[in-house]
């Protein structure tokens, strides 16, 4: 395992127990990637910054779901990033009327 690979592990790890700074610390080491993602995938810078945050709770309540031997962390956020794109996409095709 990489060094990077490994520091985002333990920051994983950190995170599921709530530490903040931990997750500050992830945030800062992953967020220019998955916000690239956003971006790509909706084309729009607001609507990148409203999936990214979305993103990032997600993580931040699920941290404890993540296992190491199933893949990197880069790879699950990215997963959870690329869903929520995908719902907002799916959304724009196919409003719901709310009436």
């Amino acid at each position: 395992m990489s060094e990077e690979i490994s520091g985002l592990v333990q920051l994983m790890a950190a995170t599921a127990r709530g530490d903040r700074s931990a997750f500050e610390v992830l945030y800062g080491r992953t967020s220019g990637r998955l916000y690239s993602l956003c971006l790509r995938m909706l084309d729009s810078t607001e609507g990148a910054q409203d999936v990214l945050q979305e993103t990032y709770m997600k993580i931040w309540h699920h941290a404890g779901e993540y296992h190491p031997q199933r893949g990197s962390p880069m790879t699950w956020m990215i997963s959870i990033g690329r869903y929520a794109c995908m719902d907002v996409l799916r959304q724009r095709r196919y409003p719901r009327d709310l009436d």
